[in-house]
């Protein structure tokens, strides 16, 4: 009988942590990792994306220049992984 009380539990403990992994994958990682331009099927969205992260970037760095803000967003977005913003990517990808 205890065994059998033991078998449920590791059964439960390890339901729980697939659980939390589904969750942590799903909605933890996913949410946190930003949308390349290229894959916005919404304008609208898309714009209110930008405008707020350059608001952010601005109450960060309430000094920074336009330039320097341009330049902190394609770092991000570089960092990311959207190759399709880089200049001279684009560049050779069109020739």
């Amino acid at each position: 009988m205890k065994k059998l009380q033991v078998n449920k539990l590791k059964i439960f403990i390890t339901t729980l942590f697939i659980i939390a992994g589904v969750l942590f994958v799903n909605y933890g990682y996913k949410s946190r990792k930003p949308i390349c331009p290229l894959e916005y099927t919404d304008q609208e969205v898309y714009i209110k994306d930008v405008t707020n992260w350059l608001a952010d970037y601005y109450r960060k760095n309430p000094n920074a220049t336009k330039e320097q803000a341009l330049k902190a967003r394609m770092d991000f977005l570089l960092e990311s992984g959207c190759v399709e913003t880089d200049p001279e990517r684009r560049q050779k990808r069109d020739d």
